[in-house]
Formats: structure tokens, sequence, C-alpha cells
């Protein structure tokens, strides 16, 4: 902010590094710069969101006094967000239903046949 650029061209590369630092997955930093140098509330309360950092998103709404970004924006994230838990959880419960009945298996070769090479997995 303290070199001379144009107030343009600083819009420009605070964009460019916010949209930088979502595809790397730094949601604060993005979040913050959408709010503190390019003022877009509801960019900035949308990817707080996205980070799972819904008490920022709803203290930057209630700080701004927009309401309507509550439901438009925050409601929308949580959906988001525990769409994307369950899947995760879903997926993680699938692993464990694929991996534990093999670990047994090995797990009982290994007690039938104690010559056999230990395996770092038991």
């Amino acid at each position: 902010m303290l070199a001379p650029l144009p107030a343009a061209e600083i819009s420009v590369l605070a964009t460019t590094l916010a949209e930088g630092l979502v595809e790397t997955r730094d949601f604060f930093s993005a979040a913050t710069i959408y709010f503190d140098y390019l003022h877009d509330i509801q960019t900035a309360v949308r990817v707080f969101c996205k980070g799972y950092y819904f008490s920022n998103a709803i203290r930057l709404v209630s700080l701004q006094q927009q309401p309507e970004l509550l439901e438009g924006v925050v409601d929308v994230g949580l959906i988001e967000g525990l769409a994307s838990m369950t899947e995760l959880l879903a997926d993680c419960k699938g692993q464990l239903g694929a991996q534990v009945p093999r670990l047994r298996e090995l797990r009982q070769k290994k007690a039938e046949d104690p010559r056999m090479l230990p395996t770092p997995y038991l």
C-alpha cells in the first residue's frame, strides 16, 4: 500500500494475490485480502466459509451489518462444508471396510507361519 502505484494497479495485484492464495488453499489470508484491500465483503465471507472459518465469516457479516449475507453466503457455505465432511467420512468408512479384513487376514497368516517376514503394517 505504501508503494507509489495507482489504485487500479494495487487492486489488480491484490486480486491476483488473493486468487493465488485460494488456489494454494490459504483461505484465511485470501479472505483477509478480499476484505482489507479489495473491500469485497461477500467474497471475503465466501472464502472464509470455504476454509471452514465460519466464526470469522459471521463476525465479518456482523461487523459490516449485512445480515443478508448470513442466509445467502454463510448458510450456503455451511451446507457445502457439511456435504464435504459427509463425503470424506463416507470415504474413510469405505477404506476401513476394505482394509480391516485384509489386516486380519495378514495377521492370521503371520500367526500360522512364524517364518513369514514381518510387514510394516502389522
